[in-house]
């Protein structure tokens, strides 16, 4: 939701660039409206993966445990 991306964007200056990325339509609002103020972080809405094409985004109640594995998702919820 944006801590990370302004406390690194804040340690790369103004010479430097972050890039957050958020799958989640929720978590992508706050992390847009988060880092607004910094012109150094580029926002994209996607998930990364070492698969490429279309997966399904798996949510949790807990914004940091969504995922694109099932298996995992299934465990932290339990």
């Amino acid at each position: 939701m944006g801590a990370f991306a302004v406390k690194a964007a804040k340690l790369v200056g103004e010479k430097g660039i972050v890039i957050a990325i958020e799958p989640e339509p929720r978590n992508l609002s706050y992390l847009r409206r988060n880092t607004e103020p910094f012109e150094n972080i580029r926002v994209i809405e996607s998930a990364l993966s070492d698969y490429s094409g279309i997966r399904t985004l798996y949510t949790s109640n807990a914004s940091p445990c969504h995922t694109l594995v099932y298996k995992q998702w299934t465990l932290w919820t339990t």
